[in-house]
C-alpha cells in the first residue's frame, strides 16, 4: 500500500485522502488549489469550494476551454493570473475546498462567472450576467 500524497502549501503540507491520483490530476488539484487561494483567500469556505466550482463549471462549458489549464489561463479571465499571485503556495484550506468541488458539490448552481462587486464598476459587462448569489465577497453568476 503506498501513503496518500502530500501537496505544498503554507500550512507545511496537505495530505490527500486517498493515494489513487494519476500525476496529472494531481496537478490540476494544486493548481486549482492555488486559484482558490489567491482569489479567494480570507472569504469563507463556502465561498472558495464556489470559487473552485466556477472553474469546474467552465470546464464543462461549450464556451470555454476543454482542459483546466486552458480555462485557468484563458486570456483575461483570472486576474490573479494576470497579477501573477496565483504562483502563490495555496493553504491547506484551499486544497479542501477543491476536494469538495471535485465531488460535485456546488454552492453557485452551475455558476460561471465570480467577482467582487466593491472592484467592479456598475458599468461593467459581468453586471450584464444573471446573478445567482453572494458569498462574502463575490458575486456569482451565470
Amino acid at each position: 500500500m503506498s501513503s496518500a500524497p502530500v501537496l505544498p502549501s503554507v500550512d507545511g503540507g496537505f495530505v490527500l485522502p486517498e493515494d489513487e491520483y494519476t500525476g496529472e490530476q494531481l496537478e490540476e488539484i494544486k493548481l486549482l488549489a492555488r486559484l482558490v487561494h489567491a482569489e479567494a483567500r480570507g472569504e469563507p469556505y463556502l465561498g472558495q469550494v464556489a470559487v473552485a466550482a466556477v472553474a469546474l463549471n467552465r470546464l464543462k462549458h461549450p464556451d470555454f476551454p476543454n482542459t483546466l489549464w486552458g480555462v485557468i489561463y484563458q486570456p483575461r479571465q483570472f486576474e490573479v493570473v494576470a497579477n501573477g499571485s496565483i504562483n502563490m503556495l495555496p493553504n491547506n484550506l484551499a486544497y479542501q475546498a477543491v476536494l469538495e468541488a471535485l465531488t460535485g458539490h456546488d454552492p453557485t448552481d452551475g455558476a460561471l462567472f465570480f467577482w467582487n462587486p466593491r472592484k467592479v464598476p456598475p458599468t461593467s459587462w459581468v453586471w450584464t450576467r444573471q446573478v445567482k448569489l453572494q458569498i462574502g465577497d463575490h458575486v456569482f453568476a451565470s
